[in-house]
């Protein structure tokens, strides 16, 4: 496979605070999840990344460090890891 990446072209931009440093579609397309140094925002996919404005859901992290990367495990679990080389699992209830 082969990719091509044209960078002009955005998708959208989400006022956020932090830097994001990860991001994660769920497996079934519903869920997105932005990682930013002690937060998770997570965002409802109804339609399209396009209409997404607004996190339903921040979960802090700041136990965590440093984090840098995420990504879904299943439709209600993911991992995580940060800078320090720790990986967490973080399980919805």
């Amino acid at each position: 496979l082969q990719y091509k990446v044209d960078l002009r072209q955005k998708i959208r931009r989400i006022a956020l605070q932090g830097t994001v440093t990860g991001a994660s579609l769920r497996p079934d397309g519903q869920e997105l999840a932005l990682l930013v140094y002690r937060k998770i925002y997570f965002f409802s996919l109804k339609n399209s990344l396009r209409e997404i404005s607004r996190p339903d859901i921040c979960l802090p992290a700041w136990q965590m460090r440093q984090t840098e990367a995420i990504c879904y495990a299943g439709k209600d679990s993911l991992l995580m890891s940060n800078e320090q080389g720790s990986l967490y699992l973080i399980k919805r209830k």
